[in-house]
């Protein structure tokens, strides 16, 4: 893995010094980068989801590495329509969802991490999305530093990553990489097309969906956005510190005023910006005709230069004090004080009753059914992660207390499916497991109860005990990029290196076997060596040889058609 990170730092080193990239495409003959990629990509949910292929992550090897890498330098690689289905959306609607064909999906990831560390360096500090060490909540934090803010200009383009265009996306990306065969080698990907209901459709435009590059193409094509507002709106829109400077003799009184409005000296600026993938959000001090003003730029700017469409129905100008701005699932609002205009952050209370909705029935609360299988400790685990994950993303909010109401529904709703396992009664439950807890932050109140693991070692699951307060050292990115890479991923690595199988010890030609979820049914002891080995080292991957491989494919399909077999019986077919 050193090799691989020797070669990103000096990708890295180019861009620093505002060199172009050269022979990058000779990088795509690097094992290690492929082993890298791998590393990343199998513990995400999608990596055993089949495209238009059978492919998946499982059944992974070094053999199809060097395959792979041999197709690279013979330049024949051929990308392979992605596979489109359609979701439900809230409003009735259908949202496109691309799922590209496992190669894909890991020779984009090495595409992605070779261009990921030359452009990083470039993109602005404006843009949070999909970016090492940012998120929406730096997004967020840097909104709430703003002050004075007049009007809101809530930015929304029209199927923005569906309409990218394919000629201006490898303009940009021509400026700075001088490599023909890697340029080429996307441009077959943006024209790869899609199958969807088992028909081919091109794709004249867009990027390519469910793909690990997307992201990074999409803030590639987008920082143009960003140059254009930092660079020409910015200046041009910028007069308030010439104002004050003409008011005031002294340097003493100058620094009065500007300490009193918040200007920050030279920073001051009377546009704000941020953006998110292709959310962004502009803070404007001036009149509102001004704001029309500024609205129009953006708008001649993407129908010309990026050949994008501004929604004019949903890019709405807001009064910051009258009327509430949305942005990414919060809203936003002036506070007027003595001295200066602040920013209030909220929680939508329609997020929290559409949260608290997924565990009511006909409005009232109800427990889970698809979770009554798994495992006391599972159960609980869950509502935890979800609810924290709530309370994190909305812990900037001024009234993130009414999220109460969601963990009063999320434990009841615990309760109850625990008492429907169980076959008891809800209260009987609550009296025996809802207790104080003492934390850092005082005692607390919790749903708590001890089991046994699987390995026969007690445990505490617990649902609560945390206050909805901001702390400190909360994450500011939406993950770490690295941390997969750092555990889980260079231990995977290294056991298949070691050519080795996990189950008969044999060694020579190994494969990775994947699972989608480990499941543990409590009381239940596997019939199967490579399910008790899975489930005693808490993995989902496990190193096998190919006979061995053969073999769990053979019990798990042949468990698979008994239990489709059962549910016809029972179902009187």
């Amino acid at each position: 893995m050193q090799i691989a990170e020797s070669v990103l730092e000096t990708i890295r080193d180019r861009s620093r010094r505002g060199l172009p990239i050269e022979n990058i495409y000779q990088h795509l003959y690097n094992p290690d980068l492929f082993l890298r990629a791998y590393g990343r990509l199998y513990r995400k949910a999608g990596a055993t989801t089949q495209g238009i292929t059978r492919e998946t992550t499982d059944g992974m090897s070094m053999a199809k590495i060097n395959t792979l890498i041999e197709t690279f330098r013979c330049e024949q690689y051929q990308w392979t329509p992605v596979k489109r289905i359609y979701i439900p959306k809230k409003n009735g609607g259908r949202r496109p969802l691309g799922i590209p064909v496992w190669s894909d999906k890991l020779v984009q990831e090495v595409m992605r991490s070779l261009l990921g560390v030359y452009y990083e360096s470039q993109f602005s500090d404006l843009s949070h999305g999909f970016r090492p060490q940012r998120g929406c909540h730096s997004a967020l934090a840097e909104i709430s530093r703003w002050k004075d803010i007049d009007y809101f200009i809530e930015g929304d383009i029209k199927a923005c990553f569906d309409s990218i265009d394919h000629e201006c996306l490898l303009s940009i990306l021509k400026e700075k990489i001088h490599d023909h065969r890697f340029i080429d080698l996307i441009a077959d990907l943006l024209k790869a097309g899609c199958i969807a209901y088992g028909r081919y459709e091109p794709t004249p435009s867009g990027t390519p969906q469910g793909g690990p590059i997307s992201p990074l193409l999409a803030n590639i094509y987008l920082d143009r956005l960003d140059q254009f507002v930092e660079n020409t709106l910015v200046p041009l829109y910028t007069t308030g510190e010439k104002r004050i400077e003409a008011s005031w003799k002294t340097p003493e009184q100058l620094q009065k005023v500007l300490t009193i409005l918040d200007t920050q000296d030279s920073n001051f600026r009377r546009i704000r910006y941020i953006r998110y993938a292709d959310d962004f959000l502009i803070g404007f001090t001036g009149r509102k005709a001004e704001a029309k003003e500024i609205k129009q730029c953006l708008k001649e700017f993407l129908h010309e230069t990026l050949k994008l469409e501004l929604s004019e129905d949903k890019t709405a100008i807001t009064h910051s004090s009258k009327e509430t701005a949305h942005f990414l699932g919060y809203e936003i609002k002036n506070l007027n004080g003595a001295t200066q205009n602040t920013l209030s952050l909220s929680v939508p209370t329609k997020a929290v009753k559409e949260k608290c909705s997924v565990y009511e029935k006909r409005g009232r609360v109800t427990y889970c059914a698809e979770l009554l299988h798994d495992s006391d400790y599972d159960i609980i685990s869950l509502f935890q992660s979800r609810y924290i994950g709530y309370v994190q993303y909305y812990i900037f909010a001024h009234n993130v207390h009414i999220l109460n109401e969601l963990r009063w529904v999320m434990s009841t709703s615990l309760l109850k499916t625990l008492a429907k396992k169980h076959k008891t009664h809800v209260n009987q439950l609550a009296k025996q497991f809802k207790t104080t807890i003492q934390t850092p932050f005082g005692p607390q109140t919790c749903v708590e109860m001890p089991v046994v693991s699987e390995t026969g070692q007690p445990r505490i699951a617990r649902f609560g005990g945390f206050p909805l307060r901001l702390r400190e050292g909360i994450p500011f990115a939406d993950r770490d990029p690295n941390r997969e890479m750092r555990c889980k991923g260079i231990e995977l690595i290294q056991r298949l290196l070691s050519n080795q199988c996990e189950c008969c010890g044999a060694t020579g030609h190994v494969e990775v076997h994947h699972i989608r979820k480990l499941v543990h049914r409590e009381g239940q002891v596997s019939e199967h060596t490579w399910m008790r080995e899975m489930i005693a080292r808490k993995r989902k991957t496990l190193i096998v040889c190919k006979t061995c491989h053969r073999g769990i494919h053979s019990i798990t399909n042949t468990g698979k058609k008994n239990r489709h077999q059962e549910m016809r019986v029972a179902q009187g077919q």
